[in-house]
């Protein structure tokens, strides 16, 4: 029990980093987790791991400790949004999967851009080689229409947003990555798109009709139980959050 109460006190004197790194996993992966909640799940991990509590708190810098909180944020993530797969039969994109796409020329080859920057799709290209398609041509198909689509609705909401996207992607221009405000445009704009690409996701899902939706079977059961934890881990996490507010907020 004793040292049960020390891992405690260890894991509050890292709560800055925990609260800095659960704010920057929520931003890069929207629709998936929130960061009152990541911020939870860190304590819980890190609860869980006295381990590497001492050896975060003891080896590491500043810096090096943020940034390892910050990969057991993306880890958490990852595990949550394939849980909610398995749960929902859904799909999520993160930011960082987002900008992966577009670094692989998923503008190039989705739009020609005309002089006012509007989009023009040219994927159909795709159907005139071969009515049979290998798995992953299907895949990147499927994945640039939805590219396609987030950019039109982007376009319509936000236009300054879906013209950096442009320029960036489609152009291919230099934005320097430093703390300039179209640098910081770019990170908004990619975020804005992400959330444009999950929403129409999400209506495609739900517009496959009455009848569609499958019987649950024991992996989701799990997930809709998976955050019930035992008492003591509970009462642990919520001590935590509590004293995180006394003392930071």
């Amino acid at each position: 029990m004793n040292e049960n109460k020390e891992n405690q006190m260890d894991v509050m004197d890292m709560q800055d980093e925990v609260r800095k790194a659960a704010k920057t996993v929520a931003h890069k992966w929207p629709n998936v987790v929130n960061a009152d909640d990541m911020e939870q799940d860190i304590y819980l991990r890190l609860l869980e791991s006295p381990g590497s509590v001492e050896k975060l708190l003891n080896d590491f810098s500043d810096r090096s400790r943020l940034n390892a909180i910050v990969r057991i944020g993306h880890e958490i993530a990852k595990i949550e949004r394939e849980d909610y797969e398995i749960f929902m039969g859904d799909f999520r994109y993160s930011v960082d999967e987002v900008k992966k796409i577009l670094d692989n020329r998923a503008l190039i080859d989705l739009y020609e851009l005309d002089e006012e920057t509007n989009l023009k799709s040219s994927w159909g290209a795709y159907f005139s080689v071969s009515n049979e398609f290998e798995n992953k041509v299907v895949e990147k198909v499927a994945i640039e229409s939805d590219v396609r689509r987030a950019m039109e609705s982007l376009a319509s909401k936000n236009s300054r947003y879906a013209e950096v996207i442009q320029r960036r992607y489609g152009k291919e221009e230099v934005i320097p990555q430093d703390e300039s405000a179209e640098h910081k445009r770019l990170g908004r704009a990619l975020t804005a798109l992400t959330k444009e690409m999950n929403r129409d996701y999400k209506r495609a899902q739900q517009n496959d009709g009455p009848g569609s939706r499958k019987p649950v079977t024991s992996q989701q059961a799990r997930y809709k139980s998976k955050k019930n934890w035992d008492d003591e881990s509970s009462e642990a996490v919520q001590r935590l959050m509590n004293q995180a507010r006394v003392s930071g907020r």
